[in-house]
């Protein structure tokens, strides 16, 4: 039998709920579920964008999606969950790696890139980023709660990340370079929000450039798939790699039909050697 390191923590019916034994079974259960999900959302994913940002739905079927709320206060609350679950298991749990620097470091830089996304993204938006349907931030806010557990919890009580592994640097400048692009990118596009008149009727959106923007139409999203590319690399887990595969789908699709959507608005006006996601070749 494995450990149980969660008993007397906010987290103890975990065991409960996804009927376990040990902290190990629930990583694999979780992981199992994980799976299935990635599976069933990167395909969904393909055949119709997530309905939020330029995305969003504003025919007969809009009610689905529920009421729409302030799209900086959905970001704050959805991304939140992903840095604040990894606190609650550190500070309550015996977190039995957290002494060995490779785990801190991920789990800090974990923390980092969703403390960046709840907090400083939302600041930088403008007040007219479009509202985001409630049914979206709560699926998201799920998997952020879901996902913050299983990454935090694995790193901190039951995967050892070998120190003198030698994926751990490369993957962490991989992991930070990602961050860089992503930050970079999303500036652009929020600026040229910023950069719109209010008179401005013309068009909501601009055609971005800039850096990557000049070979691929999902430039920010091409930097957060890096990102968690670079923490699987690192870390060496399941978990890590089941994310960055989810990453890759879901936020690969996005680009795809943020492509698509500049082709349709801007026809021979966009940039046609510009490709989705990765320069030249998709």
């Amino acid at each position: 039998m494995g450990t149980r390191l969660l008993d007397g923590t906010l987290f103890e019916r975990w065991y409960l709920v996804f009927t376990v034994e040990s902290d190990q079974s629930l990583i694999l259960k979780m992981c199992q579920i994980g799976l299935i999900y990635t599976v069933i959302v990167g395909a969904f994913s393909f055949l119709k964008p997530a309905p939020y940002g330029r995305h969003s739905v504003n025919n007969g079927s809009a009610w689905i999606y529920g009421p729409l709320i302030n799209a900086k206060f959905a970001w704050m609350i959805q991304e939140s969950p992903a840095w604040i679950v990894p606190l609650i298991i550190m500070y309550q749990s015996r977190s039995i790696h957290l002494n060995n620097t490779p785990n801190a470091i991920l789990v800090a830089l974990f923390m980092v890139h969703y403390i960046q996304r709840s907090f400083i993204y939302p600041l930088r938006m403008t007040h007219r980023a479009n509202p985001v349907p409630v049914m979206v931030c709560l699926f998201a806010l799920v998997f952020c709660l879901y996902n913050g557990f299983l990454q935090s919890h694995f790193l901190l009580n039951v995967h050892l990340v070998n120190q003198s592994s030698i994926f751990f640097i490369p993957g962490i400048v991989v992991f930070i370079v990602g961050m860089a692009i992503n930050i970079h990118h999303d500036g652009i596009l929020l600026s040229l929000r910023k950069g719109k008149k209010e008179s401005d009727t013309k068009s909501e959106f601009k055609i971005p450039r800039g850096f990557l923007f000049e070979y691929v139409s999902g430039a920010n999203y091409a930097g957060e798939i890096l990102e968690w590319w670079g923490f699987a690399i690192a870390s060496g887990g399941f978990p890590q790699v089941l994310f960055a595969i989810f990453s890759t789908l879901f936020l690969g699709a996005r680009a795809w039909h943020h492509h698509n959507f500049y082709h349709r608005n801007f026809g021979k006006s966009y940039p046609a050697s510009r490709k989705a996601l990765i320069p030249f070749i998709f």
